[in-house]
């Protein structure tokens, strides 16, 4: 008995351990972030990849999802890929006798298999086309290779507070090269921040970044419902999900609001009515949150407040996203027979080639153009097979809860364009409904 008391406090001991060492990893890819965003020093990426490197001997392969989570919140300015492609061949050496290649990998590997073929269009290019699609085949096996409920949660951690501190990297680039004042009265994100920053430093869109504030709210939220969270935990839960709901707000995004609303009516919904005290507990602290974080904006951000107010106003209020669609739709069905089929995955310009110069705001268009409808039919296959994959995990029903960050991510996607990561990453938290714990609501 004492025996196994005495190993659960090391198992304990350890497990904290290594998520400060997560967390010292994400709060060195932000300081390394600044670096580069001040100087476009070469050292920052060099550094970046030896703190990874130092990370994953520490830790060793069990955490490589976290490490690469966290160096996804970064990627405009570390060599994400790279530290990916790091993460999987440590991950391979380790692991050389007993590798398992699970269907979802086989899956998405037909998919690149199939998007090859577009190698052959007129302004191909092999070093975008491995740029591409190899880390997010990497992150892919990865993501199948996890059975630890507390490497899942770490995740999770790690995508709240990489988002968090992401944003002291793009409030300090805003500083830097405008003012946070003139964000602020515009939007905050790469579309007003652009004129104003040199070619080689980019940041997130804000569409994009509206998604990241719902998916972190979303998170939080998953967390606040665990099992065995202190009540300090709740306490930095709560205000974590209010700073998000006001950084949301910031940019000015519809995406932000319409992926919000899905986000509460959806909460609402799934709750069972077995406990109704908590039930309505869930519902007051979310209307608190929502209340509060509208009157902090209305009343010190005032332009933001009147921002907001103003998208909603446009006659259009998809802002002209029916008709880039459309326009898009045009060119891609009177293009090629091969890239009706096959896609331009491997054509960096595919807008100059199909004359259209509008970016995706449909991620379920952007996935059938690049792909082709062949490569959409298999993905459609490897997002289906990805879900089964995650439910043999356990045979009890699926908290529908675990299903919000694919929601959340889809719907999203259906305004602005997240990469495919965002909805793997989505997945991958249902396996936490079938070796995880949730509090009984």
């Amino acid at each position: 008995m004492r025996g196994s008391v005495g190993k659960q406090l090391e198992t304990t001991t350890k497990l904290k351990k290594n998520q400060y060492i997560v967390l010292a990893y994400v709060i060195g890819l932000t300081l390394i972030s600044l670096l580069y965003v001040n100087s476009q020093t070469p050292i920052a990426a060099i550094v970046a990849v030896a703190i990874t490197l130092m990370a994953l001997v520490s830790l060793g392969t069990d955490y490589s999802i976290p490490l690469v989570i966290a160096a996804y919140q970064f990627t405009y300015w570390v060599p994400y890929i790279y530290i990916t492609l790091i993460v999987l061949v440590y991950y391979l050496i380790k692991h050389t006798r007993k590798i398992q290649i699970f269907n979802p990998v086989l899956w998405y590997f037909l998919v690149v298999l199939l998007s090859s073929i577009s190698l052959s269009m007129p302004g191909a290019s092999l070093d975008h086309f491995l740029r591409t699609v190899i880390s997010q085949l990497a992150i892919v096996f990865l993501f199948t290779t996890n059975t630890d409920k507390d490497i899942d949660i770490i995740s999770i951690k790690t995508f709240c507070s990489g988002f968090f501190l992401k944003t002291i990297v793009m409030f300090f680039v805003a500083q830097k090269y405008s003012s946070i004042d003139y964000i602020l009265q515009t939007r905050f994100g790469y579309g007003e921040m652009m004129r104003f920053l040199p070619e080689w430093l980019v940041v997130q869109n804000e569409n994009s970044y509206a998604t990241f504030s719902v998916l972190t709210i979303t998170l939080l939220y998953i967390l606040r419902h665990m099992k065995n969270e202190n009540n300090i935990n709740h306490v930095l839960y709560f205000l974590g999900i209010t700073l998000a709901v006001i950084l949301g707000l910031i940019t000015k995004s519809r995406t932000f609001v319409i992926t919000g609303i899905i986000f509460i009516l959806f909460v609402l919904s799934m709750k069972s009515e077995k406990n109704i005290i908590r039930k309505l507990s869930s519902i007051v602290i979310s209307l608190i949150i929502i209340f509060g974080g509208y009157l902090v904006v209305k009343r010190f951000m005032p332009t933001v407040y009147n921002g907001i107010i103003s998208r909603f106003m446009y006659s259009d209020l998809s802002n002209g996203r029916f008709e880039i669609f459309s326009i898009i739709n045009e060119r891609f069905f009177s293009g090629s027979s091969k890239g009706l089929m096959f896609g331009y995955l491997a054509v960096k310009d595919y807008g100059d080639i199909l004359g259209f110069i509008d970016a995706f705001h449909n991620v379920i268009q952007k996935a059938y153009v690049l792909h082709g409808f062949v490569g959409f039919s298999v993905i459609i296959c490897f997002l289906v097979s990805y879900f089964r994959f995650n439910k043999q995990w356990n045979n009890r029903p699926l908290d529908l809860m675990f299903i919000l960050p694919f929601i959340i991510a889809l719907s999203a996607g259906l305004a602005s364009n997240p990469d495919l990561i965002v909805y793997v990453f989505g997945i991958y938290l249902i396996s936490m409904n079938y070796h995880g714990e949730i509090q009984e609501t």
